[in-house]
C-alpha cells in the first residue's frame, strides 16, 4: 500500500507537470505517509516528494520516534524548538523545509503545496522562503488520488461503520430515555464508541482521538443542523437527532438517526417519509459513471416535489475517509464523474 501510493503520486505530479510536491495538510500527509500524529500549524509535519527521488518527511523532534514506528517513509527529518549543538540541525521548520527543496529540486523544477489545507498566512511564510520560483497548487491531485480507496481502506471503513452500528443500537434499545439531557447522551455516545469499539474490534488502531464521537440534539434544537449538545432534557414526544461518528486507523464512518420518543404526530410521520424516501432517491441515482450533482437532484427534487423545498438546507452528502467530510461533494452544481471506490454519505 505505502509504495503504491507514493509511485501513484508521484505519476500524477508528472502527468499534472509537477517535480516536486510540498504536502502539509495533516490528513494528506496521514495517507502519503502512514503517519497520524497530532499536528499543530505551529509545529507542523511536512511531506515532500520529488518525483526523481525518494520522499522526505519532516517532523518536531518530539514526533521523531513515533514517525519512525508508523511511517513507511526512510528518510525522516526532524528539527528542533531550541538551539542544539548538533551538525546540520535545524531550529527551523522553515530552514529545514527550504534545505530540503534546495536538495531535491533544480532551478527548472515546478514546485507546488497543497494550498486547500493551510491558511494563508501560513502559506505566505513559506513562499517568502520561495519567492524565486513560482509556486503550484496540487490539492486537487491529492483529492483525485484520494478519493478512490483502496481494498485495505474500504476495510478500515467498514469496521468504522460497524462500531457506529453497535453504538446507534445501544443509544436507542437502552440509553435515550426521559428526564436524560443531550450532554449526558453524549457521554453516553462517547463512552460506548470507545469502550465498545475497542471490545468488538480489538485489533483495531483507534487514533489520538479514541474510536471517535458524537453530536445530539432533540426537540426544536433537532432543526438546527450541527448545533452543540445542551443540557436541555428530552422529553417525551421530542424528535431526536443521533449523530455517531466512529474512526478506526484514521478512518471514519458517521451515522445519524431521527427517532422519536414516544408516538410522534402526523406531521412529523410525514416529514420523516419524504426524508427517508429522498434518501432511496439518492441510493437508486448512484453509480459509477454517474454525475455526482444529479445523486443531490435526485434527493432533493423529491423533496421539491411534495412541497417541502423551503425545508433544504443542505447537501445530500460527502465524501469519507481520513477526514469526516473530504471530496466527492454530493452537490447539485458538482459535474465530478463518480467512480468504483468512492466512499460517500447520503
Amino acid at each position: 500500500m505505502s509504495q503504491n501510493r507514493i509511485a501513484k503520486f508521484s505519476r500524477l505530479l508528472e502527468d499534472n507537470g509537477v517535480d516536486c510536491a510540498v504536502v502539509i495538510g495533516t490528513s494528506n500527509v496521514a495517507y502519503l505517509t502512514g503517519f497520524m500524529p497530532i499536528a499543530t500549524m505551529e509545529r507542523p509535519i511536512i511531506f515532500v516528494q520529488h518525483i526523481n527521488s525518494e520522499p522526505t518527511l519532516i517532523v518536531p523532534i518530539l514526533e521523531l520516534e513515533h514517525a519512525r514506528e508508523k511511517s513507511w517513509i526512510k528518510d525522516i527529518r526532524p528539527y528542533y524548538e531550541y538551539k542544539v549543538n548538533i551538525p546540520n540541525s535545524f531550529s527551523s521548520y522553515l530552514d529545514l523545509l527550504e534545505s530540503v527543496v534546495n536538495e531535491k529540486v533544480k532551478p527548472s523544477d515546478k514546485l507546488a503545496f497543497d494550498l486547500g489545507n493551510i491558511p494563508a498566512t501560513i502559506y505566505l511564510k513559506y513562499a517568502s522562503k520561495f519567492s524565486d520560483r513560482p509556486i503550484l497548487d496540487c490539492t486537487s491531485i491529492i483529492d483525485e488520488l484520494r478519493m478512490i480507496k483502496d481494498d485495505k481502506e474500504i476495510e478500515l471503513l467498514k469496521i468504522s461503520a460497524k462500531i457506529t452500528d453497535k453504538t446507534l443500537d445501544y443509544l436507542i434499545n437502552e440509553a435515550v430515555k426521559p428526564g436524560k439531557t443531550e450532554l449526558e447522551l453524549l457521554a453516553d455516545i462517547i463512552s460506548y464508541v470507545n469502550y465498545e469499539g475497542a471490545k468488538y474490534f480489538p485489533k483495531a488502531e483507534a487514533g489520538l482521538e479514541g474510536f471517535g464521537c458524537g453530536v445530539i440534539w432533540s426537540g426544536p434544537r433537532s432543526a438546527i443542523p450541527h448545533s452543540a449538545p445542551s443540557t436541555r432534557k428530552i422529553v417525551e414526544g421530542d424528535s431526536i437527532i443521533l449523530s455517531v461518528g466512529a474512526k478506526c486507523a484514521g478512518y471514519s464512518a458517521e451515522d445519524e438517526r431521527t427517532v422519536f420518543l414516544g408516538k410522534p404526530s402526523e406531521e412529523k410521520i410525514e416529514y420523516f417519509k419524504v426524508a427517508y424516501e429522498a434518501q432511496q432517491k439518492a441510493f437508486e441515482a448512484s453509480g459509477p459513471g454517474v454525475r455526482a450533482g444529479d445523486v443531490d437532484s435526485a434527493a432533493l427534487n423529491h423533496i421539491r416535489s411534495k412541497g417541502m423545498g423551503k425545508c433544504i438546507k443542505h447537501r445530500t452528502g460527502h465524501g469519507i475517509g481520513l477526514d469526516f467530510h473530504e471530496p466527492p461533494y454530493i452537490r447539485e452544481d458538482s459535474d465530478l464523474i463518480l467512480k468504483e471506490g468512492m466512499v460517500y454519505s447520503v
